[in-house]
């Protein structure tokens, strides 16, 4: 991500107070959110909205259980999807104009984004990145495919999915 995502030409409408835009960033595809950032950060501008990015990390399982050693991987995960939020959260800030939110969880991440959107009734759409590719990482990530099946009927709120291969133009043509 760079200073490219600051041009594209998204309209500066009359703020919309209290309305969040929130981004899904899946811990398993960090290197691909150029899109699905680019494309939250021009709706956010265009609608007056507020960005919000959360990233959500599952908690260790089995044989990491054990609470040492499960103090450790947690340690671990925060730092590193952390840093790596703090990335994305500079990039949107330069694209915005504004620094969004930047929350990170931990459990699992379709039922912490409906949590969020429960909790929160400013939050006006879930905004998830999509491999639509056959080849693409093995498939969906595991928040969005929580999110558009199980979850789906729970959530007040339209989700936008953006396929993580669409160029910069291809976004700013939709969005």
């Amino acid at each position: 991500m760079d200073a490219d995502l600051r041009d594209g030409g998204a309209r500066q409408p009359a703020s919309a107070p209290g309305k969040t835009i929130l981004l899904v960033v899946d811990e398993s595809r960090l290197s691909r959110m150029r899109a699905p950032l680019r494309y939250a950060c021009r709706r956010a501008r265009a609608t007056g909205s507020r960005l919000a990015l959360v990233g959500v990390y599952e908690p260790p399982r089995g044989e990491y259980a054990w609470l040492s050693a499960a103090q450790a991987i947690r340690g671990e995960a925060q730092t590193d999807f952390g840093t790596a939020l703090a990335q994305l959260a500079e990039n949107a800030a330069g694209c915005t104009g504004q620094a969004p939110m930047v929350l990170l969880r931990e459990g699992d991440p379709a039922q912490e984004v409906c949590a969020l959107i429960d909790a929160d009734p400013g939050i006006c759409n879930v905004i998830v990145g999509l491999d639509v590719r056959p080849s693409a990482m093995g498939g969906p990530p595991p928040s969005a495919t929580a999110l558009l099946n199980s979850h789906c009927n729970r959530l007040r709120i339209p989700v936008t999915v953006v396929p993580r291969h669409m160029t910069d133009s291809e976004v700013d043509m939709i969005s």
